[in-house]
């Protein structure tokens, strides 16, 4: 069994009784030495296997603590560590760290740091606001429960906000009148849906296809169509007889397209963009 030290107090400390009574049980496993303790594994436990324990009792309805209390003068200096070490090699630890006020000295952090091949690095930590944050390039993974054909099931990115978009024609930009307009996004891990609405838009002086610029990130598959959507609420757009309007992703940009005209893809002119108004969402892919 583990050797105790009871208090009814957060604050008691061992009497003199105390102190004498533990150096005789455990002289022979507890070392001091410059400020550090080391408790040896004085014997088998229940399962034969030698361990070396530390526990904090306190009798009755009261709570036990471990505090650590460090004076430091600079943001992201560690106040506190729990490492754990196999056989004297750390392989994993918990960091208590100060937080960027070092005026009041009143937020931290906790971070996690695992190891793979001997190099301790950061796996996730709690900012002071109480958020998880992860290193760029790791998150949640879901491997255990992959599909057959998955080829990651890390969750290492999510991102919501604004973009601005630019209306131009792709030949001569041309200047664009907007009475209102707005731009959102969501990104989670490489696909990007975006909503954009459009209320009595003109350009005038531009040559070539209907074009959107701004898009907040660029689409993995280069020059191709590869995205595009058939836009809903659309007001005073003049196309020719049977056809449907269209947005396709380029890059960073959303080219007018309209529909097939027997073989050939047919631009939608920018000339036929005057006094519009459009609302629609599309999902691409990006890198």
């Amino acid at each position: 069994m583990a050797k105790k030290l009871y208090g009814t107090d957060p604050d008691q400390v061992p009497t003199n009784a105390d102190l004498g009574t533990m150096a005789y049980q455990d002289s022979a496993n507890v070392v001091i030495d410059g400020g550090s303790a080391r408790i040896d594994a004085a014997r088998p436990a229940s399962n034969n296997t030698a361990r070396a324990e530390l526990e904090l009792y306190a009798s009755g309805n009261a709570p036990t603590y471990i505090i650590n209390n460090s004076d430091r003068a600079a943001a992201g200096q560690h106040i506190a560590e729990f490492r754990g070490q196999w056989d004297g090699t750390t392989v994993a630890r918990m960091v208590v760290a100060a937080g960027t006020d070092t005026t009041n000295k009143d937020d931290g952090v906790l971070s996690f740091w695992t190891a793979s091949a001997g190099t301790v690095a950061k796996a996730a930590e709690f900012t002071s606001g109480g958020n998880l944050a992860f290193p760029n390039g790791q998150g949640i993974d879901f491997s255990a429960s992959a599909g057959g054909g998955q080829t990651s099931s890390l969750l290492d990115d999510y991102e919501e906000g604004t973009w601005t978009p630019v209306y131009r024609g792709s030949t001569t930009a041309g200047t664009a009148t907007v009475g209102s307009t707005e731009g959102f996004y969501t990104k989670i891990g490489n696909s990007v849906t975006i909503w954009l609405r459009i209320a009595n838009m003109t350009v005038s002086g531009a040559t070539g296809a209907f074009t959107i610029t701004g898009l907040p990130f660029a689409s993995s598959h280069g020059s191709s169509a590869y995205a595009s959507v058939a836009m809903s609420m659309t007001h005073n757009i003049d196309f020719d007889t049977d056809r449907n309007q269209s947005l396709y992703v380029v890059g960073t940009n959303l080219n007018g397209l309209e529909s097939r005209n027997g073989t050939n893809w047919v631009d939608w002119a920018v000339t036929n963009s005057t006094g519009i108004y459009i609302n629609f969402t599309m999902t691409y892919r990006t890198t």
